[in-house]
């Protein structure tokens, strides 16, 4: 029996409608009680999941209620499809793709499992098969804006602006506000040069949802390529930087190095430790750094591995990869390694974890190369940096 019984129908709808209201504890009560009255009901165990999966401190328990509907109906769409939500949201995109294939194998008209696997290849690189599952999306919600938001992401990143441009206006005139659809659309005007008009979607973004990160971190960036008032610029990375230390709280930073005859422990954080101007600069200045005083830690934060990557690796004591792993495990990953100085090197651009650093996991942070300004962030203690920058 895949559907909940019939006598508890009524009180499934009523769950429903506590979830959809915010009152997620009294929706995950009802929802367990459900359960344990029908503990064979697949629909039982994914409505409890799709209430856990809101309270993002308690995605792990939503995995185990959609793998506990999927062993009593391995076929179920959309256990299959929020798993994969679950799944890629941890960057295990090899698994969540299964998942979503799945789904569409059991339910091929299924236009949110459709833009789920479109959205996964696109950043995984797959860009032609993102772009079919994008086409489908548009053929099955011609009214929604979801394909052409999805569809102009692509175009953008196979190079042709011009269209990912009018297909991000399409999604914004066919959208409810949206910060996410406004910002896809600053980042193609700003592809293309045209910044102040990028600089509109992303404010046009923060007026709709003020802490919306992606927002923030592509307007910053975007302030280096116009000339501003200097403290205009100082003061926008310093609201930023506000919302970081907010959402973080105070935290004291470890020790600094509570035994000074050991050598330095000095990590690297940054998503550009591959084919990317940043590895460039980076390898001469790490080839020559004295091993008797340094012990160096890299933290990687992207899922590319190219043969810069396996170039740059032996120069490291320790290799750590933390895409796909939440802000406060990747903190505790250098505190761990017990690390003297952590430098960033990405301020706002795409691989940032301004919500690592700010958790000050190592007794003194520093920003060099990779951004050319401040990052805003009060947990940055040193900036490293020339005459030019």
């Amino acid at each position: 029996m895949h559907e909940v019984p019939e006598e508890l129908r009524t009180r499934l709808v009523e769950a429903d409608a506590l979830r959809d209201s915010g009152k997620l504890e009294q929706a995950l009560a009802e929802y367990t009680a459900i359960s344990d009255a029908a503990p064979n009901s697949a629909e039982a165990f994914f409505k409890l999941g799709t209430a856990f999966d809101r309270l993002p401190a308690r995605r792990d328990e939503a995995e185990r209620c959609y793998r506990r509907a999927l062993s009593l109906w391995r076929e179920y769409p959309e256990a299959n499809n929020n798993l994969g939500l679950v799944l890629s949201g941890r960057c295990k995109y090899d698994q969540a793709e299964e998942y979503y294939r799945a789904a569409l194998a059991e339910r091929p008209e299924f236009a949110s499992a459709h833009q789920n696997i479109g959205w996964l290849l696109l950043e995984t690189g797959r860009l032609d098969e993102a772009r079919y599952h994008a086409r489908r999306v548009q053929a099955l919600r011609p009214d929604s804006s979801a394909g052409y938001d999805l569809l102009g992401q692509v175009a953008r990143a196979q190079g042709r602006i011009s269209e990912a441009i009018k297909l991000a206006r399409s999604a914004v005139e066919m959208a409810s506000p949206s910060a996410a659809i406004w910002t896809n659309l600053g980042t193609c005007l700003s592809s293309c040069g045209r910044h102040e008009d990028a600089d509109m979607a992303f404010n046009r973004a923060l007026e709709l949802a003020p802490e919306y990160f992606p927002a923030w971190n592509n307007l910053l960036l975007s302030l280096n390529f116009r000339l501003h008032d200097r403290n205009e610029v100082l003061n926008l990375h310093r609201r930023y930087g506000r919302i970081v230390r907010t959402r973080c709280g105070e935290i004291s930073p470890p020790a600094v190095r509570p035994d000074p005859e050991r050598r330095l422990r000095v990590g690297i954080l940054s998503g550009d430790l591959r084919h990317h101007s940043v590895a460039y600069f980076l390898r001469g200045p790490l080839e020559f750094l004295d091993r008797a005083q340094f012990q160096l830690y890299a933290y990687y934060n992207q899922r590319i591995e190219d043969d810069m990557m396996w170039r740059l690796k032996p120069l490291f004591h320790g290799w750590r990869s933390i895409h796909g792993i939440d802000d406060q495990a990747a903190a505790e990953v250098i505190r761990t390694d017990k690390i003297d100085i952590l430098i960033d090197l990405a301020g706002h651009t795409a691989t940032a974890r301004p919500m690592v650093l700010g958790r000050r996991p190592a007794a003194l942070q520093v920003h060099w190369i990779g951004y050319p300004n401040t990052t805003g962030l009060d947990c940055i203690d040193y900036r490293m940096t020339d005459g030019y920058a």
